[in-house]
């Protein structure tokens, strides 16, 4: 991207929109271009480079913004929050913005900045001014147009409409045109259309429809479809946009001429807090929120209502869209009917064109989860006094770095006991548990109702309590408190966050020593070099066969799984996804300890297949070891899968070499009557597990361009397992199968390409298959691209 630097690289957003059609409709223009900016931001997420990612937008903000472009800033602040720390979103308002000022942006350390004559502005949220205005005069010769009416919302706002405004003739929208059963109790007079308003001709002709003519809007359509910025797809997006940017233009465009009182949208404060595993909803309450100021800015009346999550008698608001765990993540308390219809009154006296009527607990944001727009409203955080013991545990302050504080303060050889139950006391909140002693400690988080987006929340708060950079699949790889702990106490350890005493405490040996013992003479700390940095290194400077060499002889310290004894080795299946259909077991690749989650195909399967992620024996803390041959692997996986809670065969998934294990374990599984549906290989080459395969160290070759903070997150386990897989299964042979088997080829990598541009890169597979062309690379099919790889695996399916 051009203007990259070595701390950040440039998403020019206006680039972007200068390549969509000129004539494209205002909906169809933003669509086109949240869509491009998704799959910017994807491939940016996906992949692990350095520095940050600066998305550049043009007039996002101010009086009078572009539509589009203050979308996208609501899509980014959804994915800044799932990725804090590698993500910055920059307005220019007006002249293009000078490198120096983007620099001077970036310094600024704010999250969202916006550029006015040079200058960066950080948005805060304040408090509004008192009702000084009569609200505006609904007419009661006119008709009031309330848009997804007919739900636990509506019912609020028609009450109060006819209640406390006056108001005699109401036409209630939704798709269904379903009569609610309150609308006869109201003493005016009701009509109730089916439109979907995302089509501009429905709108229209509901518009003409109206007798008396309509006087007021009130926008309240609008659907969710949660999922993480990684698993995130067009269609998701786009069907997430319609009732609400396309409905609202349409009415916008259907109206403006009518001369109404009021024109009311219904937004949401996820597009100004940035909401984690929102970033379609984020996106389009941004837009709302950009209409009611364009519409202001030309003389219109509008205003956009931000709230947050509501509950209703019969748990249709706002808050039955959201989990309960997450009601008040935050610190955005949930209101009752009552308070929203006191909250809508209010902001109708309040002549701004957007509020965001939420009530704050802001003791429970007193930590770095808060988003920056609130900061300037959290209370000042107190500082202990010299000589203070050091609080319980349940009670260390939620604040950026507080952990490595308390651990610090304690004794080394307790650290990682108070961290795992610092780490518990997180989840449990997460959950919604009201009593963290009541999570089982050892229980994988994914039995515990963990999904792709918890995940995601808990990594969060983990690395902004510990200032330590965490994979956002941390936790599904390390799954229980204990394994999660050892991780971030290592992390912080390589990190220098933890020194080996301080404040007087000691270790066991220490404690022990009388008071007339020596004291230890000071050791001049030697520099610590990691298998990952050791491993990188040789890989840059000497090529894949050397660096693969070395992880071949470092696997051999590894103990050896014997035949029968891998229980002890194996890490419980782990469900990423829940449906009804036939389950699928994915395996995955052992050769790299990148891309082991696949996060966004599984989010892809919600709602359809369970997806559980069978990870190799001898993968993970404490269990780090290697499989004595194939048949040892091969039985271990096996009995994983007879383990699965399903009566239906599954579907045998496996990335890369992953596939080629896959293979083998369908085949056991079909000798002891226990068929599977069917394999599917994604972008599996047999040829990989020879040490000497063009494909496969063209594969590694890409390990030597990662930056060095990511080098630095790598778990050397994983590294040193991967390479004992490699040597005891070198060479290899598929033997046939009855299992119907699917080879689905990703294009080749520009490692591939930069290697041998007149190569044949495609993957291979020596038995019979079906053969499927994926449109993404070896890397991408399982994210970027992965719901064309869902698509493709669904097809084979249902043949």
């Amino acid at each position: 991207m051009p203007g990259a630097s070595p701390e950040h690289e440039l998403l020019d957003v206006a680039q972007l929109a200068a390549a969509l059609p000129e004539d494209a409709p205002r909906p169809d223009r933003v669509r086109r271009l949240l869509t491009a900016v998704l799959e910017a931001v994807r491939d940016w997420t996906a992949d692990a480079r350095p520095g940050r990612l600066l998305v550049l937008t043009h007039n996002a903000t101010g009086d009078d913004p572009d539509l589009a472009e203050a979308a996208v800033a609501g899509l980014v602040r959804s994915a800044q929050s799932e990725h804090p720390g590698r993500i910055v979103l920059v307005d220019r308002r007006g002249v293009p913005a000078a490198p120096e000022e983007l620099e001077r942006a970036l310094r600024t350390g704010e999250p969202q900045v916006a550029l006015r004559q040079g200058l960066p502005l950080a948005p805060r949220l304040t408090p509004a001014d008192p009702p000084t205005a009569e609200p505006p005069a609904l007419d009661p010769e006119g008709t009031v147009i309330v848009t997804g009416g007919t739900g636990a919302l509506g019912a609020s706002l028609a009450r109060y409409l006819v209640a406390e405004r006056g108001v005699r003739h109401l036409v209630l929208t939704g798709r269904s045109g379903r009569v609610p059963d309150w609308a006869a109790d109201l003493p005016a007079k009701v009509r109730v259309v089916a439109c979907d308003v995302s089509d501009g001709t429905a709108v229209d002709a509901l518009v003409a429809s109206c007798l008396p003519v309509p006087t007021a809007v009130f926008h309240l359509a609008g659907v969710v479809d949660d999922g993480v910025v990684d698993g995130m797809t067009p269609d998701r997006l786009a069907n997430v946009l319609a009732p609400k940017v396309d409905g609202s233009w349409h009415l916008h465009e259907a109206t403006k001429g009518l001369g109404l009182s009021a024109f009311v949208l219904y937004s949401s404060a996820a597009g100004v807090l940035g909401r984690p595993g929102q970033s379609n909803y984020s996106a389009s309450n941004a837009f709302l929120d950009a209409l009611a100021r364009h519409r202001a800015a030309q003389g219109l009346p509008a205003q956009a209502l931000a709230w947050g999550p509501w509950t209703t008698a019969d748990d249709e608001g706002m808050a039955a869209r959201v989990t309960p765990e997450r009601l008040n993540e935050g610190g955005v308390l949930s209101i009752t009917e009552t308070e929203g219809v006191r909250l809508l009154d209010r902001a109708m006296r309040i002549p701004e064109p957007v509020l965001v009527p939420i009530p704050l607990d802001l003791a429970a944001v007193t930590n770095s989860a808060a988003p920056a727009v609130l900061a300037d409203r959290l209370p000042t955080p107190t500082t202990r006094p010299p000589g203070e013991a050091a609080e319980p545990v349940a009670a260390v302050a939620q604040a950026p770095g507080a952990w490595r504080e308390r651990l610090a303060s304690i004794a080394p050889h307790e650290r990682e006991t108070a961290l795992a139950e610092l780490i518990r006391i997180e989840v449990a909140a997460v959950l919604g548990f009201p009593d963290p002693a009541a999570l089982p400690a050892e229980r994988p988080f994914t039995e515990l109702g963990f999904d792709s987006l918890t995940a995601v929340q808990v990594r969060n708060r983990i690395s902004a309590f510990t200032r330590v950079r965490l994979a956002p699949t941390v936790v599904l790889e390390y799954p229980t408190p204990s394994e999660l702990a050892a991780h971030v106490h290592a992390a912080l350890t390589d990190a220098g966050a933890l020194p080996p005493v301080r404040d007087g405490s000691a270790t066991p040996e220490e404690a022990e020593a009388g008071p007339g013992d020596a004291p230890a003479v000071p050791v001049t700390p030697v520099p610590s070099y990691r298998f990952s940095t050791v491993y990188h290194q040789v890989l840059r400077e000497k090529g894949p066969l050397e660096a693969m060499a070395l992880r071949y002889l470092a696997s051999y310290a590894l103990p050896t799984i014997p035949d029968g004894g891998h229980t002890r080795h194996t890490t419980p299946p782990v469900r990423l996804a829940q449906g009804d259909s036939a389950p699928i077991a994915y395996i995955p690749d052992y050769l790299t300890p990148l891309h082991r989650i696949p996060t966004a195909l599984a989010e892809q399967f919600k709602g359809e297949r369970d997806l559980f992620l069978l990870e190799h024996p001898g993968f993970g803390i404490d269990r780090a070891a290697v499989p004595h041959g194939m048949a040892a692997l091969v039985r271990a996986h096996a009995e994983t899968v007879r383990s699965l809670p399903s009566d239906e065969a599954p579907v045998l998934v496996g990335y890369c070499a992953g596939g080629v294990v896959a293979h083998a374990v369908a085949r056991h599984l079909a000798q002891t009557g226990h068929t599977p549906a069917g394999v599917i290989l994604i972008d599996t080459h047999a040829g990989v597990l020879r040490r000497d395969d063009p494909r496969g160290l063209a594969l590694m070759s890409a390990g030597a361009a990662l930056p060095a903070d990511i080098v630095d997150e790598l778990d050397d386990a994983l590294l040193i397992a991967g390479g004992g897989y490699a040597r005891v299964l070198e060479n290899w042979q598929p033997e046939p199968s009855p299992v119907p088997t699917l080879l689905l080829r990703g294009r080749p990598t520009s490692h591939m390409r930069e290697a041998d541009p007149e190569r044949d890169w495609q993957p291979r597979w020596p038995l019979p298959h079906d053969s499927a062309d994926l449109p993404g690379d070896h890397y991408s099919v399982l994210n970027r691209d992965a719901d064309s790889t869902a698509a493709a695996i669904r097809t084979w399916l249902t043949r």
